[in-house]
């Protein structure tokens, strides 16, 4: 069995502010890292997330946010290879 060195960073942080008695405006963030094999120069990626989390009601969260990846890998042409993804997320909790 051969094991291989992993890296692997998370960062998150979340910014709320209050505007009236149920109203909330949460920014989020995140930031990952992830090399599978420090050794290998094509197989990471960075992964960046950014949203809005407004909560009209109790208990209640619409979440418009943007998620974008860059990989290591390189496409054909030797350019970087890269997605952005625009996304709403609906959530209750109970």
């Amino acid at each position: 069995m051969s094991y291989e060195r992993a890296n692997s960073n998370i960062n998150s942080g979340r910014l709320s502010a209050k505007l009236k008695r149920h109203i909330w405006f949460r920014l989020a963030g995140r930031c990952d890292n992830y090399d599978p094999n420090t050794d290998a120069s094509n197989d990471g990626n960075t992964f960046l997330m950014a949203g809005l989390d407004y909560r009209p009601a109790k208990n209640v969260s619409v979440i418009p946010n943007f998620q974008y990846v860059s990989y290591q890998a390189k496409d054909a042409q030797g350019n970087s290879t890269k997605d952005l993804v625009a996304r709403i997320t609906f959530a209750y909790s109970f």
